[in-house]
């Protein structure tokens, strides 16, 4: 085909367009040239096909994250790795950089030819198609022992040029419900298996008209010929790619495995022939099911797209799924935050692993008044980084929630106080490293729901606005948690403990129903620590507070309706508490162990067994405690042998609970032993009466009746002394 332009065509200008003022994408303030497509404009097109700016991301994230800034994601891109300062990308020589964005282009290209993501048209046969801009994505990365260079081949499909367009959503994981899966796994006692789908988005097939200007690699290779790219498979940047693989993993795990979708959260599914469950973020798998039965519905998913699984996990395995640590043990699971994080909050803040730590996240308020010292400019945008951090951390650490969520008030402003705040918090996350959610393997007291609630009044100084704390359970697994402030302004601390409630209660119920789709029936229980918030939730309509909300107003329906038992319950159990004010750190230690968790290092009771020293001894823990004490004490006077006992249903994991009901038990007995004993003692003592005589002055007492103070005596008393323990009876006259 001829090398010249066609007539109707002109060249494309090497000029930036403008994003509208009224565009919500964020744009770069300068564009390079070489990011401009140099492509010839096919007619019939209105406006340019490429624009300046950034990449456009199309990975959906879940609303905690979406307000987390930009400077946040850039630090929890890379995972910190043990190298070479030598061999780092950021000391690479221009020909070592070349060498490894060639392998990287080359691969890229082959998985662009292999999954048949692109069909070359004759250009003329392009003519009033859709033409998107491309560009290459570079980033480097370490993977199996050394740093590669990633490259994407990826289209720059931007919102403002379509923005009616509204078939672009795709489905993703959240947090609230992030810990379903490792509830299931620790209770049922399950595998786990993990699976990546490689070129996930080449999968899907491509609905649309769209053509793309091929790479000038493949040109290359490809001289004397005049073709462009007609897509049909997705490519990475288009808008409708998330869904578009969304729908074809739902297809194949609906219509060719056979697994149920769930309604409300569509990124679960579950097979009830082998119950296995499955949670899909994107293109990573995450799946449990008792024995085999995960891994062989993994490989049967294999055989549709390129997978790559990893498992079994089983009892003493740890595996990272989603940037949190998994460490399956004997005695259940902990789940923790990614330790990268807390180095790279470590080095923006200029600490050290050797940095003091501290007992508390928070000492002070962080929101002091408005004229506290604003931070300079270049580290307004380091305490947003370290913000952001916080905030992914704080999904698993209900600890630090209430200082996050203030720190986070603070992203507009940034202040001299916040950073100060945010460095001591650092500093107790360094101290408190080892801390991990624990979800043990009893399956007790797991038949409801148990939503805890508390709320402070208007304790933000500048809009008078109140904070709901939340803290949802399934026995002793905390499967959600959070701090949040109230959109209204509370007129009480009555109706501000019930707006904590409705929120409370209306996550309860989704992890109520997602439960209920993995077959698991439960209950719903909500406790408050507010006797006119419980009151207001038993009666129907606003009654005399007037003001309040009438959207919150279904919660008195299901309790009225027998759908949601609410009591109260006394601040002191309440675990909620935790999220709601600055504590003291023997309160605030304390709430840390009742909420589930645990230092590993140290093995620090969890809610279990605060839970069981709080309700008291079962009966067949009193029992057995009573066994052991018969077992100890018998001894074989024959013989002079003491006899062996042992007890084969006893639980290791009791041993401190039976010690605090023995030790008791023993104190008891040696007590009451010694008082018998000194009660025979007394009463066996014989005594001798003793006089005394009272002096004039009515104060001195004496004991001999000549002596020379005693010029008028009188006898007063006559006591009986004790021969034994010297104790006084008193006889009168």
């Amino acid at each position: 085909m001829s090398e010249k332009e066609p007539e109707g065509r002109e060249p494309k200008a090497l000029v930036k367009e403008e994003t509208p003022p009224s565009s919500p994408v964020k744009r770069a303030a300068e564009t390079p040239a070489e990011f401009l497509d140099p492509r010839v404009e096919p007619p019939g097109s209105g406006e340019s096909a490429s624009a300046g700016g950034v990449l456009e991301i199309h990975e959906v994230v879940d609303e905690e994250q979406v307000s987390m800034p930009e400077e946040a994601w850039e630090c929890l891109d890379f995972d910190e790795v043990d190298c070479k300062a030598s061999e780092h990308p950021d000391n690479w020589t221009e020909e070592k950089w070349l060498k490894e964005s060639y392998k990287g282009k080359s691969k890229e290209l082959g998985c662009l030819r292999d999954y048949g993501v692109y069909k070359p048209v004759p250009r003329a046969q392009s003519v009033g198609g859709k033409y998107i801009s491309t560009r290459w994505e570079e980033v480097p990365k370490w993977k199996e022992g050394k740093w590669i260079v990633r490259s994407r081949f990826v289209a720059r499909e931007f919102k403002w040029k379509d923005p009616g367009r509204d078939d672009i959503f795709g489905v993703t994981s959240s947090a609230n419900t992030g810990r379903i899966l490792d509830y299931l796994l620790a209770k049922k006692q399950l595998r786990a298996y993990l699976a990546d789908v490689e070129c996930a988005f080449f999968h899907a097939p491509e609905e649309d008209e769209v053509y793309v200007e091929p790479p000038q690699e493949w040109k290359d290779d490809h001289p004397d010929e005049d073709y462009v790219w007609q897509l049909v498979k997705q490519l990475y940047g288009r808008r409708p790619a998330p869904r578009a693989f969304s729908d074809f993993v739902a297809g194949v795990l609906i219509d060719e495995i056979g697994m149920k979708r769930c309604v409300e959260v569509p990124h679960l599914y579950y097979h009830e022939e082998t119950e296995v469950c499955l949670e899909v973020h994107v293109d990573d798998f995450y799946a449990v099911g008792p024995g085999e039965a995960a891994g062989n519905l993994l490989q049967r998913i294999g055989q549709r797209m390129t997978l790559k699984i990893e498992g079994p996990y089983d009892i003493g395995s740890t595996f990272v799924h989603l940037k949190r640590v998994r460490v399956v043990a004997p005695e259940g699971v902990y789940i923790s935050a990614s330790p990268n994080h807390l180095k790279k909050l470590l080095k923006l803040t200029d600490l050290s692993e050797g940095s003091k730590g501290r007992d508390t996240p928070i000492t002070k308020p962080v929101v002091g008044s408005e004229e506290d010292e604003e931070l300079p400019a270049e580290q307004r945008t380091q305490f947003r980084a370290v913000v952001g951090i916080l905030m992914y951390m704080s999904t698993d650490r209900p600890d630090i929630q209430y200082t996050v969520n203030e720190l986070s008030s603070l992203m507009s402003r940034p202040t001299q106080r916040g950073w100060e705040s945010a460095k001591h918090l650092v500093r107790y996350l360094l101290k408190t490293k080892d801390y991990a959610l624990f979800f043990g393997r009893e399956a007790e007291n797991c038949d409801d729901v148990v939503i805890m609630t508390d709320s402070d009044w208007a304790t933000d100084q500048q809009n008078r606005k109140s904070k709901s704390a939340v803290h949802i359970y399934v026995g002793d697994c905390l499967l959600y948690s959070y701090t949040r402030r109230q959109t209204v302004i509370a007129q009480s601390s009555a109706e501000a403990e019930f707006y904590a409630s409705a929120s409370g209660v209306s996550e309860g119920i989704l992890l109520r129903k997602v439960l209920a789709f993995f077959g698991l029936p439960l209950g719903l229980r909500a406790l408050t620590d507010s006797a006119a918030n419980n009151a207001m939730a038993h009666r129907l309509g606003v009654g005399k507070v007037r003001h309040l909300e009438t959207k919150v107003l279904w919660l008195q329906q299901l309790v009225y309706r027998g759908l949601l038992t609410m009591t109260w319950k006394a601040g002191r159990f309440n675990n909620a508490d935790l999220g709601t004010k600055v504590l003291q750190k023997a309160r605030f230690q304390e709430l840390v162990e009742m909420a589930g968790l645990r230092d590993r290092a140290e093995d620090v009771v969890g809610v279990r067994q605060v839970a069981k020293v709080q309700t008291g001894p079962t009966r067949e823990q009193i029992a057995q405690a009573i066994v052991v004490l018969a077992g100890f004490s018998q001894v074989q006077a024959a013989t002079g042998q003491e006899t062996e006992v042992v007890l084969e249903a006893a639980d290791t994991s009791d041993f401190p609970l039976m010690l605090l009901l023995i030790v008791p038990f023993l104190i008891g007995v040696l007590t009451g032993c010694l008082g018998l004993w000194v009660w025979w003692r007394c009463r066996r003592a014989k005594s001798d009466p003793v006089i005394f005589y009272k002096a004039p002055n009515g104060v001195v007492l004496h004991l001999d009746k000549k002596c020379h103070y005693l010029k008028k005596t009188k006898r007063l008393d006559e006591w009986s002394l004790c021969q034994w323990c010297g104790k006084q009876k008193l006889k009168l006259d």
